[in-house]
């Protein structure tokens, strides 16, 4: 398990109008623009290639709105399912953590944590990462999720 000394800050200046652009579009399809970051980084990573089309010069490509959605359509389901997975993750590392911490006999709340890694870890190996349906129902769940085991003093 990773401890948060693994993880490193990454800072860079944006155009302010473009990230604004760029949250309301994150937003609009259900994300966070970090989580969109994190799984376009983890992406870079898993296929060892750009995800986007970037010239190498480092000059805009020349393209139109029409090939933007283009490739939107076929980037979603790959990005949905990383952030999907880094949820699950997240899941996971948090209930460890929680049963990690707990002394003493086992009662509802390290069984119910228990229960919702096992289930985590069945759904991180099991899950059609293809389906955009089925990862649309899996990151509502896993979101409400987090955010309910999210802080020390969660569930």
């Amino acid at each position: 398990m990773k401890s948060d000394d693994d993880s490193v800050l990454i800072r860079f200046r944006i155009d302010k109008s473009l990230l604004e652009k760029a949250e309301s579009t994150c937003q609009r399809h259900g994300h966070e623009l970090f989580e969109v970051v994190r799984a376009m980084i983890a992406q870079v990573v898993r296929d060892d290639a750009i995800p986007v089309d970037i010239p190498p010069t480092g000059k805009p490509a020349s393209h139109s709105r029409f090939d933007d959605h283009l490739a939107w359509d076929g980037q979603k389901t790959q990005i949905s399912a990383s952030v999907l997975l880094e949820l699950i993750e997240r899941v996971i590392a948090r209930c460890s953590t929680r049963l990690a911490m707990h002394t003493g006999p086992a009662n509802h709340h390290s069984d119910m944590f228990s229960k919702i890694r096992e289930r985590a870890v069945h759904d991180r190996d099991t899950l059609d990462l293809t389906d955009q349906k089925s990862i649309d129902r899996a990151l509502a769940a896993y979101k409400k999720l987090v955010n309910d085991i999210g802080g020390p003093n969660g569930v």
